[in-house]
């Protein structure tokens, strides 16, 4: 995706990929270095590239790989560690997951947290504290990516 021996700069080099590509996105900065340059420049972007690229990072409503994990922990844990099997299925996110393996008109497992766009420009602490909240509140479940990319959406905000 990035070829730091192109000549091209590799964050404007990034970014064309991450605006123009609608299937392989990334869902954070890949490197350290990016998410640096990019800060360093984001007073000289366009409002709607820094709002698309933070669309990237936040997470939507749906189902993610890692839940199959959280089906399969449940259905190891329910006779080898009965604690365990318990405190699993007594998250708000596993129960919604469970109603949804069953139902899928019903709500999916993981509430999106976009919404907090609509806070956006005139309200950034307040999106940074639902951010926050989010993160907290699933950051044992989030997978890495997912996790890094919250954190980077925290950031650019």
């Amino acid at each position: 995706m990035v070829n730091p021996n192109s000549g091209v700069d590799p964050l404007e080099q990034w970014l064309e990929h991450q605006l123009s590509s609608r299937l392989e996105a990334d869902i954070e900065f890949p490197t350290n270095d990016l998410r640096e340059a990019y800060i360093a420049t984001i007073g000289h972007r366009k409002e709607q590239d820094v709002f698309r690229l933070l669309r990237r990072f936040l997470l939507p409503s749906g189902m993610l790989i890692a839940d199959q994990f959280t089906l399969l922990s449940l259905v190891a844990s329910r006779d080898s560690a009965p604690e365990l099997f318990r405190a699993i299925l007594n998250r708000e996110q596993t129960r919604r997951l469970l109603i949804y393996t069953k139902d899928q008109s019903q709500p999916p497992p993981w509430e999106g947290i976009t919404w907090v766009m609509d806070l956006l420009p005139h309200f950034p602490k307040e999106a940074i504290a639902a951010l926050d909240a989010y993160i907290l509140a699933h950051a044992q479940q989030l997978p890495d990516a997912r996790y890094r990319g919250l954190l980077d959406a925290v950031i650019v905000i």
